[in-house]
């Protein structure tokens, strides 16, 4: 996609969320039961490159943003869980920079399906934003909405678990966006994970790493 900086492409927002829909996709279980705070790193990939133009016609490509997220999330008794996270994703040239955050706020119940699997939906409030500069100017964008989602979270044993989530936000200038995710965390101990994430949609995927607490 070729970026001439009076308007930003749709992707550029939509492929930071993916790392939303990860840590939120990681914070609720009702036969888990626990409250977390989490930390992913990794990036994000375009499936076509953001070309941004600088000012002597000269074309810089951006295929991949690196991504840094953190998130948290209480659990009540009653297995309903609310939570916030947070993400910001760039990527830099000598010629051209690409910056994008996103942040949201949830509320979601879980239901115990049998013993180590659940299922669970969330709604939340979701804010994205992006700026693309060439040498001489930038432009930027801004989008909100009000999405859903629905997974199955399960584990192996006490020491791995899986989660397959299905996520969609209707934005209003962006357009709808629908994701897939799978998850996976190996259990260190009772309080600490180390979780992974795929997440897919129409513009590109997301591929993360990163550390959880329960507590």
């Amino acid at each position: 996609m070729n970026l001439n900086l009076t308007t930003l492409p749709k992707g550029l927002l939509r492929i930071v969320l993916l790392i939303v829909v990860g840590q939120i996709s990681n914070a609720n279980a009702a036969n888990f039961n626990y409250s977390q705070v989490q930390l992913q790193v990794g990036y994000a990939s375009f499936d076509e490159p953001i070309i941004i133009t600088s000012s002597d016609a000269t074309e810089d490509q951006h295929r991949h943003l690196r991504v840094f997220g953190l998130s948290a999330a209480y659990q009540f008794p009653n297995s309903v869980f609310i939570g916030a996270s947070a993400t910001e994703g760039s990527s830099a040239t000598e010629l051209s920079q690409v910056d994008s955050t996103a942040d949201s706020l949830y509320i979601g119940y879980a239901i115990g399906l049998r013993n180590r699997m659940d299922l669970y939906a969330t709604l939340g409030s979701y804010n994205s934003a992006a700026k693309a500069c060439n040498d001489v100017e930038c432009n930027s964008m801004n989008d909100h909405t009000f999405g859903y989602d629905f997974g199955v979270r399960g584990g192996v044993g006490y020491w791995f678990e899986w989660g397959l989530n299905l996520k969609t936000l209707p934005y209003e200038k962006l357009g709808e966006s629908s994701t897939l995710g799978v998850h996976g965390a190996i259990w260190i101990d009772r309080h600490s994970s180390l979780v992974s994430n795929w997440i897919r949609n129409d513009d590109g995927y997301t591929l993360t790493l990163g550390y959880r607490f329960s507590y």
